[in-house]
């Protein structure tokens, strides 16, 4: 569906007074990009869909009180987008899985590999310590 800025203008102000129609083809020009914008900074294609519908629902809530201010509706939207995506990552537990892809030393290593491990583990530990509770 090809939609120039003035037909989204439309649109935006159509559902903006309340028509369903209108915010279905926001919906429908904006939701692969949406997507796909998502997809690239999430792991799970679940995720991205679930943030995509929540993008969507956070759109509609706020539509109301959307001013163009020289952002187009486009730019407004993938701001939502980019918050999601920031609140998600800032809340869900995916860097915890670095601790698993971390190849630990085996029984079989001799003390060479061991010791090279531990420096590296201390250095993980001495830079973890400069960061503040919140990069952490």
């Amino acid at each position: 569906m090809t939609v120039d800025d003035a037909a989204v203008e439309r649109l935006v102000s159509e559902a903006q007074a309340g028509d369903a129609w209108a915010f279905g083809r926001l919906f429908d020009h904006y939701h692969l990009p949406v997507y796909r914008y998502i997809a690239s900074r999430v792991r799970r294609p679940t995720d991205a869909e679930d943030l995509t519908q929540l993008v969507f629902v956070k759109a509609l809530e706020a539509l109301p009180r959307y001013e163009s201010r020289g952002i187009p509706f486009g730019g407004w939207l993938f701001r939502l987008a980019r918050n999601a995506v920031i609140d998600f990552v800032r809340t869900s537990h995916e860097h915890a899985d670095l601790a698993e892809s971390v190849e630990r030393p085996s029984l079989e290593d001799g003390p060479d590999q061991i010791a090279v491990f531990r420096q590296e583990l201390d250095a993980v530990w001495a830079a973890l310590t400069t960061l503040t509770d919140e990069q952490r």
